[in-house]
């Protein structure tokens, strides 16, 4: 199964959910650290988090092979297409005072 499409798709495919679950958790952070008093120390640890945990999804699922890696991290990387097409921005711009 090693050279598979089935393979493949299922590597893209877990790219995709490791993508969502780093994007998405940087979602929900942004949206927490709103409220709350210590923002920036929630935010570098959710930041850790989020990384160990992909960065070892990454490692696993890639064993040893460099295009494991490539289809896992197009999954990732589509992920973050998506998120990005469909979430709209939340920040708004700041104006600058100059006309």
């Amino acid at each position: 199964m090693e050279n598979s499409v089935l393979h493949y798709m299922f590597l893209i495919f877990a790219g995709l959910l490791l993508g969502t679950f780093f994007y998405g958790g940087l979602l929900l952070t942004i949206k927490k650290c709103i409220a709350v008093k210590l923002s920036s120390l929630l935010f570098l640890i959710s930041m850790l988090v989020r990384t160990l945990i992909v960065v070892g999804g990454f490692y696993f699922l890639s064993s040893g092979n460099i295009y494991n890696l490539l289809f896992c991290f197009s999954g990732f990387f589509i992920a973050r297409l998506l998120f990005r097409i469909f979430i709209p921005v939340m920040v708004k711009p700041i104006n600058s005072g100059a006309q």
